[in-house]
């Protein structure tokens, strides 16, 4: 559910709500809190490793993918490529440290702290679908979009 300030923005601006968003979370071990906190506001699924991860993913099932890709960086890279093959629409953002080395290839979508709280980090993914829905995240469609084609 968005925020008060989120919703009082939509309403003023015309905004299409976005409902809870539907989150995999890779890699979750060590992230037990914001995981809690996601799952106050989000509905989310948890894989602890990339094989849990690659059985629960099906393309359009989740809005967006985190993973921590400070745990096994070449393997999340890998993974965001099979995703971006299979999916090219779907959402997929990085949970990084300050000077971690990402990749050079244009995957993921999004890179979004760490070490930001629950609330916050829910905050960002709103936005992010809110502007994927608007039609200004190019070469990603919108949620109608995805959900015409299922």
């Amino acid at each position: 559910m968005p925020s008060k300030t989120a919703r009082r923005q939509a309403a003023m601006h015309k905004i299409p709500q976005i409902s809870r968003p539907r989150i995999l979370l890779l890699l979750c071990a060590g992230a037990e809190r914001l995981r809690k906190g996601l799952e106050k506001r989000a509905r989310l699924d948890c894989a602890t490793n990339l094989d849990a991860a690659r059985n629960l993913w099906r393309p359009r099932r989740y809005d967006i993918v985190l993973a921590a890709f400070d745990r096994d960086p070449e393997e999340s890279a890998q993974l965001c490529k099979e995703i971006k093959n299979q999916a090219p629409g779907q959402l997929l953002a990085f949970l990084a440290g300050h000077g971690e080395n990402l990749p050079t290839e244009p995957c993921p979508d999004a890179v979004f702290p760490k070490h930001e709280p629950a609330e916050y980090l829910l905050a960002r993914i709103e936005t992010f679908l809110v502007v994927r829905a608007q039609g200004f995240l190019p070469g990603i469609p919108g949620r109608a979009a995805l959900h015409s084609r299922a």
